[in-house]
């Protein structure tokens, strides 16, 4: 609890068995709403982004919206990148020091805090539109197959 009697949760990502260092945080003050992460051993694939590399730091639906107040957030800054995969900067002492502040309007995702910085596997920041091939198929066996792929419209 802090001194004027709130009750601070937070989250964090990082190493701290080899050299610590920090991918990401938040912190809130305690709402009425009990909020529950995954098992321990369940962590890494619930956390995990994707089929990528690279893990967002869940933020609880109650602090989600831009309109709710945070203490910190300053989730992990992640890029994918065709040829060589995910890549997920560290945090330097300037984005600590900025964790209490909202991002600029442009850069904020429109569903709310998604525990996640970057364009993450879009080919831009903002909207990335496009092409959703999907072929409907059957087997000579019966089987019914979808396949699909998705190609951006516009590379960067």
């Amino acid at each position: 609890p802090k001194e004027d009697g709130r009750t601070i949760e937070c989250a964090w990502s990082g190493d701290a068995l080899t050299s610590p260092f920090t991918y990401g945080f938040w912190c809130a003050q305690t709402t009425e709403e009990p909020f529950s992460y995954p098992e321990p051993e369940e962590l890494c694939s619930a956390w995990r982004y994707g089929d990528t590399a690279a893990y967002r730091l869940p933020v609880p639906e109650a602090y989600r919206r831009w309109s709710v107040d945070m203490d910190a957030y300053a989730p992990p800054d992640c890029t994918w990148h065709q040829h060589f995969g995910t890549d997920c900067v560290k945090l330097s002492i300037e984005d600590v020091k900025g964790s209490n502040q909202l991002p600029p309007e442009k850069l904020r995702h429109t569903d709310g805090r998604t525990g996640m910085r970057g364009r993450g596997t879009n080919g831009k920041l903002g909207g990335n539109a496009y092409y959703q091939i999907l072929v409907l198929r059957k087997t000579e066996q019966g089987d019914k197959q979808v396949l699909m792929h998705r190609l951006p419209l516009k590379m960067g």
